[in-house]
């Protein structure tokens, strides 16, 4: 019942660590001490007979602290550190024995990282879905082009 409730405390804290990081309330590195000590925590424990299942939290954790300070920490002085970084996120990315889930959140971290960092635009195609904001303004701006379904 406990380590249900430490792990979630853990995961609020290092959620809580990448925002202070953001408003550059932290320092580049302890940030920089955060992720490493979460990637060397995967990198015994995947040599170990720990559980894999055990390491997901944590590696959704690096995760979130990636795409929050990753573009702050991604510079020319620490670019080494981060390639190191993510040289190790690619190589569990690509390790079968973790869950789907977990090498798609690396994966979107490569790629986040692959596009400086700029997210992922939404596409609001033709057929894409509108809002009922929009519905209504269709209606109103063109009443022969809506469609009533009741009559």
């Amino acid at each position: 019942m406990y380590s249900g409730q430490f792990t979630l405390g853990v995961k609020i804290l290092r959620m809580f660590v990448g925002e202070l990081g953001k408003l550059e309330l932290l320092q580049e590195g302890i940030l920089h001490k955060c992720i490493k000590q979460l990637i060397e925590r995967k990198k015994t424990a995947l040599g170990s007979a720990a559980r894999i299942s055990d390491m997901c939290e944590d590696i959704e954790c690096l995760c979130e602290i990636m795409r929050t300070i990753g573009q702050r920490l991604d510079h020319d002085r620490a670019r080494p550190w981060m390639d190191q970084y993510f040289e190790r996120i690619r190589a569990y990315q690509s390790n079968p024995e973790l869950p789907a889930r977990i090498r798609f959140l690396l994966q979107d971290i490569i790629e986040l990282r692959s596009r400086n960092w700029h997210p992922r635009k939404l596409l609001l195609a033709e057929g894409a879905p509108k809002t009922i904001q929009q519905v209504h303004k269709l209606h109103t701006d063109h009443p022969l082009l809506a469609v009533t379904f009741f009559k």
